[in-house]
């Protein structure tokens, strides 16, 4: 569960970045 929400987390964070 922690590694699925980390994940999700650094993909929300990598997406954010690259829309930026």
């Amino acid at each position: 569960m922690a590694k699925l929400k980390t994940e999700t987390l650094i993909d929300f964070a990598n997406h954010n970045f690259k829309g930026n």
